[in-house]
């Protein structure tokens, strides 16, 4: 035994004396395509199109921009004005772009550009099935590549590798029409659109009017649909309903946005009230202004567990960040892209839900040199489903959940700029997507 954890500990100072060799790992964090598709938690930006016409709009970047960050769920509110649909908030007098514009410019051309990529439509409905119709036929190859529930003899959602083998890449959700769902016949093929009511489960679509109000909640939206699991209303189906989580105020402000999507205040509520109410992490979260704050790292995390960085000793005060821990990743805190670990913050972390051989490191300086103060950490039991702490970053030990290796110079704690994870090298992801 004493062999086996000398040998645990070399590996881990030979690993952290080593420099940086990989880059962050890529959104929206998919380590595993063989999953059924309501097992995944996707960034959903609600208002997706509203960035331009409107004084308060509720995202800043563009739907291909919002797409290429790894967004994959889009809500388009749509209106008829002269016999066309148009994507506006409330009024299209304030201005307005046809549905099919969005759709020809940016989502269609994405996902030829990323074939492993699925992407969910929330339509706010109102318009008729008629318009409806002709805004879809303007759409050149939307019938080769919606989501037909129809043709899948499976107990459970298909997974996300089936659904692109099939290309089956794009999930419409009609939120407000039930009526206009169905089947449309399109020159390419027939695309099919799901009422929202038969096939998710979601919260009331706002915690407030303005952004001074934070209704922390998670009541159900429709009576009748619980948020707890449920099977969809689909013919032939037992399928789960997917939770549709909404995060946003009635009246967007972008710097508000970047509390509101924070991963201790976003985390909080879906582990709190939304948690106690749904009985599982939510499936899509739709947030406003989907770059400020950490979404897609709580969506990451939860996903595929990782490392939960506190500002405080012993996981107390503040998160700093989470980082998934299914995809190999370095990345300095000092650069742009730092997702959203804040340099010189974190005292102690949390790790959970990831399996054995799992290692993460921690550093002083900003290019991964082992010459200063650094933390590595490995998983010898496996953690699915549990949590452990790590009070700080200035102490070797081991227990039987981690090895824990300090390389103390002059402290840590409260000064790392520097994250990697390694990934066991005998884990086996086939459903693993190219990068």
């Amino acid at each position: 035994m004493k062999k086996k954890w000398t040998s645990i500990w070399v590996s881990l100072a030979l690993a952290a004396s080593s420099g940086a060799y990989a880059q962050a790992a890529k959104r929206p964090y998919i380590h595993d395509m063989n999953q059924p598709f309501d097992k995944y938690t996707w960034v959903t930006t609600h208002n997706s199109y509203n960035t331009w016409f409107s004084p308060l709009p509720s995202q800043l970047l563009g739907v291909r921009a919002q797409l290429d960050s790894g967004v994959r769920g889009l809500g388009f509110d749509i209106h008829e004005v002269g016999g066309r649909v148009y994507a506006c908030h409330g009024s299209c007098l304030a201005g307005g772009k046809p549905l099919s514009e969005y759709f020809n410019e940016s989502v269609m051309p994405f996902l030829t550009k990323e074939p492993y990529a699925v992407l969910t439509i929330f339509l706010e409905d109102y318009v008729s099935r008629t318009a409806l119709q002709r805004e879809l036929s303007r759409i050149p190859g939307l019938g080769r590549i919606t989501f037909k529930p129809n043709t899948w003899n499976t107990t459970t959602w298909p997974t996300l590798r089936q659904m692109v083998d099939a290309n089956q890449r794009i999930v419409f959700f009609d939120v407000q029409k039930p009526e206009n769902a169905g089947d449309y016949s399109l020159p390419d093929g027939t695309a099919t659109i799901l009422a929202g009511n038969a096939g998710t489960t979601e919260n009331h679509w706002e915690m407030g009017k303005t952004i001074f109000e934070h209704d922390w909640s998670c009541k159900r939206r429709w009576s009748g649909i619980p948020l707890a699991p449920s099977p969809v209303a689909f013919a032939g189906k037992t399928w789960t309903r997917p939770f549709v989580m909404n995060h946003f105020h009635g009246g967007a402000e972008s710097s508000h946005s970047g509390y509101d999507n924070r991963y201790d205040v976003l985390g909080a509520r879906v582990d709190g009230t939304c948690k106690a109410e749904a009985k599982r992490a939510p499936n899509y979260l739709v947030i406003d202004h989907f770059e400020k704050g950490d979404a897609f790292e709580l969506a990451g995390v939860l996903m595929q567990g990782g490392i939960v960085l506190y500002e405080g000793n012993n996981a107390s005060q503040n998160v700093v960040c989470g980082i998934p821990g299914r995809m190999a990743a370095n990345f300095s805190f000092n650069q742009s892209d730092r997702r959203g670990c804040e340099n010189d913050e974190a005292r102690s972390a949390t790790i959970e839900n990831v399996p054995a051989g799992t290692i993460f490191q921690l550093y002083d300086s900003p290019s991964a040199s082992g010459n200063d103060d650094y933390f590595s950490v490995k998983v010898v039991r496996d953690l699915t489903g549990r949590k452990v702490t790590i009070p700080s970053f200035e102490r070797s030990y081991m227990n039987e959940d981690v090895v824990v290796l300090a390389g103390r110079r002059n402290g840590l704690d409260g000064k790392v700029s520097y994250a990697r994870v390694i990934v066991p090298t005998t884990a086996k992801h086939a459903g693993t997507p190219p990068p």
